[in-house]
């Protein structure tokens, strides 16, 4: 570590994000005490960096290679900001202040969509999935268009969410068990043999009698030609 504190201090984003991964790693051994915060700093200059240096790239006229070439600076931000989004999360859930914990919330949503726009892989998928995690019910909200969009397209992790916010009874706008059973049962049929749905909707429509007899009940009537993906859809 001694190596990447140098690089830190000279302002190298390689440096300061292998510093930001070893504080963000809760199975380290020892090579850095565990600390999202400390590790949220070091990722944050990172990416300051990297995006001071992508703009001046972006403003150099009369490039060599249009729309090509050196692309390091987003693979570099693709993970650095999956990674800042990561620490987000883990701070969230430890900080009792309310409002804190709603600035986390919002951090994680923006920085798992950065990831996404950069090029991550997970990063999409996680982004629509965190939006029913996040506490703050009008930061879900805010997203609640982008994800009924994605959901009307068969997207699995937006209908999933959509299930989870219309589940959610502390939410007097969204809570609608008919609703939240209705994309449950789309997203179980398109995707019968995926984990994210069980491990995501089992304990609001499944894991005992009456609720998957509720289920049931919902979702019998609903014909495969409204399934979401479909011309004739009707969602």
């Amino acid at each position: 570590m001694p190596l990447a504190e140098l690089g830190a201090q000279r302002n190298i984003p390689a440096a300061l994000n292998l510093l930001g991964l070893e504080h963000n790693n809760k199975e380290n051994n020892g090579l850095l005490p565990y600390d999202p915060a400390i590790a949220l700093g070091y990722f944050q200059r990172a990416a300051e960096i990297l995006h001071r240096q992508l703009a001046l790239r972006e403003s150099t006229p009369y490039k060599l290679i249009d729309n090509g070439g050196y692309t390091d600076y987003e693979n570099d931000l693709q993970n650095i900001h999956f990674s800042i989004g990561v620490c987000n999360q883990r701070l969230s859930k430890q900080e009792p202040d309310t409002e804190k914990r709603s600035a986390y919330e919002k951090e994680l949503l923006d920085n798992l969509w950065l990831a996404h726009q950069f090029g991550h892989k997970e990063a999409w998928g996680l982004f629509l999935l965190n939006i029913f995690e996040v506490k703050d019910i009008t930061l879900a909200h805010k997203h609640l268009e982008l994800v009924q969009q994605e959901a009307n397209k068969g997207t699995l992790h937006a209908m999933v969410t959509l299930s989870r916010l219309h589940g959610n009874k502390h939410d007097r706008t969204l809570f609608n068990m008919k609703l939240s059973a209705r994309w449950a049962h789309f997203a179980f049929t398109l995707y019968p043999d995926n984990e994210i749905v069980m491990d995501c909707l089992d304990h609001l429509h499944f894991d005992s009698f009456w609720k998957r007899f509720r289920f049931a009940w919902y979702t019998v009537r609903i014909p495969n030609s409204e399934l979401p993906g479909q011309v004739n859809s009707m969602v």
